[in-house]
């Protein structure tokens, strides 16, 4: 899983509206990653550009909300 510095419901949930299957796992701070079994080098490319998309989006309103 990969471990965050808050809630990971709001990761997950936009992560949901990009196309990713994501959950919570263990705190309320771990995403669990759900991939298909079997998976080409372009969809795991894809999925990391997604997910790295929704980390900047969240990241960015938690620092606008802080500002």
């Amino acid at each position: 899983g990969i471990e965050l510095y808050q809630s990971a419901k709001e990761v997950m949930l936009l992560a949901f509206e990009h196309g990713l299957a994501i959950t919570k796992a263990g705190e309320d701070r771990v995403l669990r990653i759900l991939p298909p079994l079997v998976s080409q080098k372009e969809h795991i490319d894809e999925a990391v550009t997604k997910l790295s998309k929704v980390l900047d989006i969240v990241a960015n309103k938690k620092i606008e909300r802080n500002v």
